[in-house]
């Protein structure tokens, strides 16, 4: 996990957000263990799913049908800022749908060609907060990207890619010289003292 980075410009909003849900499951509950085995990915995903779809509000929220009713699930990836896979698999978990019902669904899905773009993207979300506090932190002198990605055993990049790119640091103002610059060193004078 600490090696993997997520690049925002190239995911969908909605999958960029369950990936970022899934590593905070790991961090949450897999703090120094090696994770990327079956157990760990799935728990990861339980994690994510419950994360960003709540249980009562899918309970309440997902239309109980014979079939899948497609308006009612892009209106909840609208909702909840997730695919429809998404949608589809909590639906399964919490025994809205049958086994035969996400099998036919993720068939929809392939079929309509949606397993990398979907349709109906929700923008993607910049995340204020974190660049309120990046800003503080740089204000009393702290490297905030470097100490948070230490913190939480995660590489810069990723620290960078989950906050939106949006991240500058201040740059100091060049401190005026107190001394002469150093002089260039003459290479034609240089060359008759070196020695073959």
């Amino acid at each position: 996990m600490a090696d993997k980075a997520r690049n925002a410009s190239d995911k969908p909003s909605s999958r960029l957000r369950w990936d970022l849900a899934h590593e905070l499951g790991h961090l949450v509950m897999h703090a120094g263990k090696r994770t990327g085995d079956k157990e760990t990915e799935s728990q990861a995903d339980i994690f994510a799913g419950a994360f960003l779809l709540p249980r009562r509000a899918l309970l309440r929220e997902f239309p109980r049908r014979d079939r899948i009713d497609w308006a009612s699930v892009f209106a909840l990836k609208q909702r909840w800022g997730v695919s429809v896979a998404a949608v589809v698999r909590g639906a399964y978990r919490l025994g809205l749908v049958s086994e035969l019902q996400q099998t036919s669904a993720f068939k929809y899905i392939s079929f309509n060609g949606w397993r990398k773009r979907e349709p109906g993207e929700p923008p993607q979300e910049r995340p204020e907060a974190v660049m309120a506090a990046f800003q503080a932190l740089e204000d009393d002198g702290v490297c905030p990207v470097a100490r948070t990605a230490a913190a939480v055993n995660v590489s810069e990049e990723l620290v960078l890619e989950s906050t939106g790119h949006v991240y500058e640091p201040r740059r100091a103002e060049p401190a005026p010289m107190t001394q002469a610059p150093a002089t260039v060193l003459d290479f034609a004078a240089a060359k008759g003292r070196l020695r073959p």
